[in-house]
């Protein structure tokens, strides 16, 4: 043999193909993608993501194979499948036979469009999942997000080599590219074609905890924030009870506003009653009082719910909070209807309203609530039930009552009876009656003896009693009232005693 012929001979394992029994000398090869996962920034406007960045991104990865012979050098070709260009890793070193290799295989790679346009797509259909338009989706694309998806996919080529004989290459599964989408902040300028975007409201207690004692004014904070057009907006008041209160209407200014709400509730000695009820009567822009029972609730709690009425859309903000009440307050006066008179040298009237004497159609107040049928009424007029009422109000303190004064009777926050009186004497009652008309369903009836403040007296802070009313059944003038003189109390001019 010449040796030309035996030089040919020895190089010729240098550039043979892989042979057909590759597999017999690789025993096993696996890719898997690990985080972090590359990172592709996604922009836009006008609430739309429209383009992403063409920038170079980093793959992280394992590559594994084992090599059946015993393997002096191996390496690795790694590539995104349907893109080019491909990348190739490789790596050298003594591969003892049968052992599995693993190889951290960082590479580089540059987004093609069709990749670009999948996380712009990304972008977009995690907006829509998030909110419709509306506060929430506003609040996402003001602060931007990310979000995850899968497109292209990723294949390893493990070799074998024997000194400088490639021994064989087997391809790993297609396992699918991990890719995070940054979709990027999107800063809308308000215009007055927007719509009213209520963006957060929040209810907090002052204080999260109180004990000692009552009558007590326990205070909270409400918040409403909104952006876009002006509208209108309008808010009620839930308790742990189930009570809740009438709507308070407003509106909000275009542009971002803040609208704050001083709201309180009175912790108050009426633990013999099952239900207080939630008082409608505002106190001032944005100031409301409840009525709320003696001693340890289980987890008392206020709710304030808020509609953008235009829309429809309701939001709500919940606040818990804790009280004892340890004793009644020696400086207020309760609700009940005995009162001790104080010994004073400065005698002052005191006017209060007897709870128990309350009387609509003949029915006696239970507790805090009472409950009558629309059949009671003695007339029904546009859809309001009218009722004969009576109740008694007492002069408990050591001086006549006077000037003239009145007492109103309220419901649901509207004016429904007023009486007058120009005196009452110390220690007198005064039997009042009338008749109020009123809706079907629950309602609140708040009765205040000199709601106008005329008369001085010892205590202002024990002027009124409230209760809730339940109407069951129509009060459509369709529905027949009961005969004359069936039921009710026939309606008297007050009298003095």
């Amino acid at each position: 043999m010449t040796l030309s012929k035996k030089i040919l001979l020895t190089l010729l394992p240098l550039v043979l193909n892989v042979p057909s029994h590759a597999a017999d000398y690789i025993k096993s090869v696996h890719y898997e993608q690990t985080a972090p996962y590359p990172v592709i920034k996604v922009e836009g406007a006008n609430g739309i993501y429209t383009s992403a960045v063409s920038n170079k991104i980093t793959f992280q990865g394992e590559g594994k194979g084992t090599c059946k012979v015993i393997a002096y050098a191996a390496s690795l070709d790694i590539w995104v499948r349907d893109a080019n260009p491909s990348h190739q890793i490789k790596f050298f070193g003594n591969l003892p036979k049968k052992k599995k290799t693993s190889l951290l295989v960082p590479f580089d790679w540059t987004p093609d469009e069709s990749t670009r346009n999948r996380a712009v797509q990304a972008c977009n259909d995690t907006l829509k999942k998030i909110a419709p338009p509306g506060a929430l989706r506003q609040q996402a694309l003001n602060n931007g997000f990310e979000t995850t998806f899968t497109h292209r996919t990723i294949r390893l080529r493990y070799h074998c080599y024997h000194f400088t004989r490639l021994h064989g290459s087997v391809e790993s599964t297609d396992k699918p590219a991990q890719f995070k989408a940054l979709c990027s902040k999107q800063v809308t300028p308000i215009t007055t074609s927007q719509a009213l975007n209520i963006s957060s409201i929040s209810l907090k207690p002052v204080i999260s905890e109180y004990t000692g004692f009552c009558p007590k004014d326990f205070k909270f904070k409400g918040q409403i924030k909104s952006n876009g057009a002006g509208g209108k907006v309008r808010y009620r008041f839930k308790n742990h009870y189930g009570i809740t209160s009438a709507w308070k209407n407003f509106t909000l200014l275009k542009g971002s506003t803040d609208r704050l709400i001083n709201y309180s509730i009175k912790l108050q000695n009426l633990s013999v009653y099952d239900k207080p009820s939630l008082p409608n009567e505002f106190q001032g822009q944005g100031q409301q009082q409840v009525i709320e029972p003696l001693a340890v609730k289980e987890n008392p709690f206020v709710i304030m719910e808020v509609e953008n009425i235009k829309f429809n859309k309701k939001y709500s903000a919940k606040a818990s909070f804790k009280y004892n009440c340890t004793a009644l307050n020696p400086k207020i006066a309760g609700l009940k209807d005995s009162f001790k008179t104080p010994a004073t040298q400065n005698k002052k009237a005191d006017l209060v309203v007897l709870k128990s004497s309350f009387r609509l159609a003949g029915k006696k107040i239970k507790g805090f609530s009472l409950t009558i049928g629309s059949g009671q009424a003695t007339k029904k007029v546009a859809g309001l039930c009218e009722f004969p009422m009576q109740y008694s109000i007492k002069n408990i303190g050591q001086k006549t009552a006077q000037p003239a004064f009145t007492t109103e009777t309220r419901a649901n926050g509207k004016s429904l009876h007023i009486a007058n009186m120009p005196l009452l004497n110390i220690g007198h009652k005064n039997v009042i009656t009338g008749t109020i008309k009123l809706k079907p369903g629950m309602q609140t009836v708040l009765i205040k003896t000199d709601h106008a403040n005329k008369v001085d007296e010892q205590k202002e802070g024990n002027n009124y009693v409230q209760f809730s009313v339940m109407v069951k059944g129509s009060c459509d003038a369709a529905s027949k009232p009961p005969r004359h003189g069936s039921t009710g109390v026939p309606a008297k001019p007050s009298r003095l005693k």
